[in-house]
């Protein structure tokens, strides 16, 4: 309680006043859900008037919404309501899509596995490549799914507070929406025991250009792996067609019995190697991390670490359900197997 002038008691507002947005600033929902006592994820669907929110609950977060004179900013999510949710896939176009010497197959895979989950269970799906971040937060949508977003730590403070979303790619961190991943780590070293189980005592990594991503992450897993084995990493970098045939020779002359291809795929793998005069699996045991698409096709045939794209979107999909519930979710950890092929298996 406070006292006025005239020494009578006045209700004490600092429950409301911490809610309330700064001078000038448009009310977000984050506002509205600190006023309500709920989550934004809950104000959100209690304000659509979907998934399952207590009668209750939905009736102090519209009431706190009008209090505060919060306004949802998009121009055409007041015409949605009750209808079918609709989940935004915010993607980056060149990380999807690859290059036409290397077309990638597991982003479509993963999209068919998330749009035919999600269509199946009444949940429409809009990709978005504009990651602007006006244009994104107009969109009528009702959760996101963000997939390699360069600039994801600004965007996701900024443009998507305003309804669940859900980051692939990124590893849990505090303060991040929720995340789904695959675990490079175990993949890693899963299959360098994999080789060493084949009968390789000294495997070596082979990556292609900047450490970044991907091959960043496995590059740390082979070197803590190399030393709980108490041995020397070797590390080739295949971008350079001059150089990198002589480095496998010597690498191969001075012990190396097998290589993982963490990044550049399985053709990448097999043509290097038979450059430096060497032949798989004679020579050299191999096994990459690929899509599980050409693989089979080769000669030999190559022992994959399977991204398992269309399993990944139905595992995605079903997570974005669960938002869209206005659930908390734990790190997803998306699936992946090893295909033990012809180039692992010494003749």
């Amino acid at each position: 309680m406070t006292v006025d002038g005239q020494g009578s008691r006045l209700p004490h507002t600092c429950c409301n006043t911490v809610a309330m947005p700064p001078v000038n600033k448009p009310v977000k929902l984050a506002h509205v859900a600190l006023a309500a006592g709920v989550s934004e994820a809950t104000a959100s669907l209690a304000l659509r008037k979907v998934g399952r929110v207590a009668p209750d609950t939905r009736d102090r977060v519209i009431a706190a919404a009008r209090r505060l004179g919060y306004s949802p900013d998009a121009r055409a999510r007041s015409l949605r309501v009750g209808a079918s949710p609709v989940v935004g896939v915010l993607a980056d176009v060149e990380v999807m899509l690859g290059s036409p010497e290397r077309p990638r197959l597991f982003w479509p895979r993963l999209l068919w596995g998330l749009t035919s989950y999600l269509s199946d269970h009444g949940v429409g799906v809009c990709t978005v490549t504009n990651p602007d971040q006006d244009f994104v937060r107009k969109l009528a949508v009702d959760a996101f799914l963000v997939i390699g977003i360069p600039d994801l730590p600004d965007l996701s403070l900024g443009a998507l507070d305003h309804v669940p979303t859900l980051l692939m790619g990124k590893l849990p961190k505090p303060g991040r929406p929720p995340v789904a991943y695959h675990d490079l780590r175990g993949m890693t070293m899963t299959a360098l025991d994999h080789l060493v189980d084949a009968g390789a005592q000294r495997p070596g990594l082979l990556t292609y250009g900047e450490l970044y991503g991907i091959s960043e992450k496995s590059y740390r897993a082979y070197r803590i792996w190399c030393q709980d084995k108490d041995l020397d990493p070797i590390i080739i970098d295949s971008s350079d067609n001059a150089v990198v045939s002589q480095r496998i020779a010597q690498a191969q002359a001075s012990g190396m019995d097998a290589i993982y291809g963490a990044i550049g795929g399985p053709e990448r793998g097999l043509e290097v190697i038979g450059a430096a005069g060497l032949e798989v699996p004679n020579d050299l045991l191999l096994a990459v991390l690929g899509e599980g698409a050409v693989e089979r096709l080769l000669r030999p045939t190559v022992t994959t670490l399977s991204l398992e794209g269309r399993a990944s979107g139905e595992a995605l999909g079903e997570a974005m359900l669960a938002l869209l519930r206005g659930e908390s979710l734990e790190p997803l950890k998306l699936p992946w197997t090893l295909a033990v092929r012809e180039s692992s298996v010494p003749r």
